[in-house]
């Protein structure tokens, strides 16, 4: 039986406190990531657009990932077998089709020309994946997503996310 990933999350006293602070109101601007990132990664955290950390106490609503665990509408019938209850269940294995779905996650997700920090990219692929580090490496591979050489944040490909279909970057 698969364990619901809120309560996986919220299984650690210090998540637990720190996710009860929240809901309580209490305004957090910075957190321990290794507290954080587990309880953004259940969606039982979303950071606004100043930063603020604000508790999703809706997360608990329906049980599985994502509130109704349907597919998200920009995956293909042909893609659907790689995900379960909404989330990514495995990465494809030919480089094509993983190179597809990146692409297709990356257009639905992030708007060109807009720059995005490491933590905004994590946030959003966490909510296909339980690891979201492995799915921005990918996407970092596969040119769908452009990281900046300081590592400052990313962007959606320059030469066009339709362009990784091909392969990854050497």
């Amino acid at each position: 039986m698969e364990t619901h990933p809120a309560l996986e999350a919220l299984a650690d006293p210090a998540r637990l406190r720190l996710f009860a602070r929240l809901v309580l109101g209490e305004r957090i601007e910075n957190a321990p990531r290794a507290q954080l990132v587990p309880l953004l990664h259940a969606g039982l955290v979303r950071r606004d657009g100043d930063g603020t950390l604000r508790a999703r106490p809706s997360a608990f609503r329906t049980p599985g990932a994502e509130a109704s665990g349907r597919l998200p509408a920009w995956v293909p019938p042909h893609l659907a077998g790689h995900f379960r209850a909404g989330r990514l269940g495995s990465v494809p294995a030919k480089q094509r089709t993983r190179a597809e779905l990146l692409t297709r996650l990356a257009e639905a997700e992030f708007r060109p020309g807009r720059a995005y920090t490491e933590d905004e990219v994590s946030e959003t692929l966490a909510r296909y994946s339980g690891d979201p580090s492995a799915l921005r490496r990918y996407c970092v591979e596969y040119r769908v997503l452009t990281r900046e050489r300081d590592g400052s944040g990313y962007r959606l490909g320059e030469a066009g996310p339709r362009a990784a279909y091909a392969s990854p970057a050497a």
